[in-house]
């Protein structure tokens, strides 16, 4: 069963129960300000302010803290997602000169997805239980046009390059070869499988439809034609289910240190990350650290938060064996570019943030970014999940 649980990190333990879900609520970043959750909505990293819609009713979270955990158990495998408290404005772009605002609280998954991870739910989704139907009675999901097979992801083997379809061995992996497109629906089944298995806790809501009240999106093609539903999605505002985090959510996450002075905004020095820092360094890209700034009592260069072409030996690593941000969200620099919702200006492009293990050092900056059409997949892009905070 799919379970969901808050758990611990720190400091300040409150124990909550909520329906047959044990809560656990922590403080880890004391001094740090309560936000609270508004109007959340997907929208583009062309606008200074991201605005999101109201979801609802936020008294669950008022307690909650940067970096607090929700876990997720889908079959054995757990995967955890930590708090980022918006309605802050902080820096942008490489030289930190741009500000921009996110107006609403969010989740953001603690690891790229994993290749068992992406893997359990993809083949929960495709499954046909035998009577047309999933296991659950939900409408099977169809990834690619060779039936199911172009869904499954797959990885570089290191040695000759070849791109090699999943199988085994490489199962906390962040999964590769996986396009905007299966990324977007795959949030979707997961939200899907979450309802199926979440016994007593209320149902996420989907957020991609293929048009206006019209139905989840659950198939998706890797035809190298433009499909309206499929690449322009209809974003549900108020959903509160899984989805891609936009250029900015993904951005606030790799940069946020805290708001040590409660002004609304980390934009004052030990606040956040700069653009040419690794999210989660000391220091610049190629340099040395020489003080903790980002105050967790080490001193991390850009070798011990990220895997690059210096340090990878040609291929993908394990989620989650480099340090983690100040969240505690690890990789956000390096091992695989991770999708993002936004167009690359007009579009068809979709932005893909972060670095990735083949990448130069010079390029493992919070502030890289790539962009690619949304059938493309590559092993260098993967992706991790977020989801509205209620």
């Amino acid at each position: 069963m799919l379970k969901k649980i808050i758990s611990a990190l720190n400091i300040g333990i409150l124990l909550l129960t909520i329906s047959a879900c044990n809560v656990e609520i922590s403080n880890p970043e004391a001094g740090v300000p309560d936000s609270e959750a508004s109007d959340p909505s997907i929208a583009s990293d062309t606008s200074d302010t991201e605005d999101i819609g109201d979801t609802g009713d936020e008294s669950s979270e008022d307690e909650l803290k940067a970096g607090d955990q929700q876990t997720f158990t889908v079959e054995s495998i757990d995967f955890k997602m930590n708090f980022v408290p918006g309605v802050l404005t902080f820096p942008s772009g490489a030289n930190d000169t741009a500000y921009k605002t996110i107006d609403h609280n969010y989740w953001m998954a603690e690891t790229e997805v994993s290749f068992e991870l992406y893997n359990t739910v993809y083949n929960w989704a495709i499954t046909d239980s035998g009577s047309g139907t999933r296991a659950d009675g939900g409408v099977i999901y169809t990834f690619g046009l060779l039936g199911n097979s172009g869904g499954r992801g797959g990885y570089d083997d290191g040695e000759q390059h070849n791109n090699i379809v999943y199988e085994t061995g490489h199962e906390k992996h962040p999964v590769t070869m996986v396009s905007w497109r299966f990324a977007m629906a795959w949030c979707n089944a997961l939200t899907e499988y979450y309802n199926a298995n979440n016994g007593t806790e209320p149902d996420l809501s989907l957020v991609y439809l293929q048009s206006d009240g019209g139905e989840p999106i659950r198939m998706v093609s890797d035809s190298y034609d433009s499909n309206a539903y499929e690449d322009d999605p209809f974003v549900v505002e108020t959903a509160n289910g899984f989805r891609l985090p936009t250029s900015l959510e993904w951005e606030l996450a790799a940069r946020y240190i805290g708001d040590a002075n409660g002004d609304g905004d980390i934009s004052d020095d030990g606040e956040y990350y700069r653009g040419w820092f690794a999210s989660g360094a000391d220091a610049r890209y190629n340099e040395s650290p020489t003080a903790d700034h980002d105050g967790d009592g080490d001193l991390e260069s850009v070798d011990d938060v990220a895997w690059y072409r210096d340090n990878s030996e040609g291929s993908t690593h394990e989620v989650g064996l480099k340090s983690p941000n100040a969240l505690g969200l690890f990789d956000m620099s390096g091992n695989v570019y991770e999708w993002t919702f936004d167009f690359y200006s007009s579009g068809p492009l979709r932005l893909l943030r972060g670095s990735s293990w083949i990448d130069y050092q010079n390029n493992v900056l919070i502030s890289s970014n790539t962009n690619n059409y949304p059938y493309s997949s590559f092993n260098i892009f993967g992706f991790r999940p977020c989801r509205t905070a209620e």
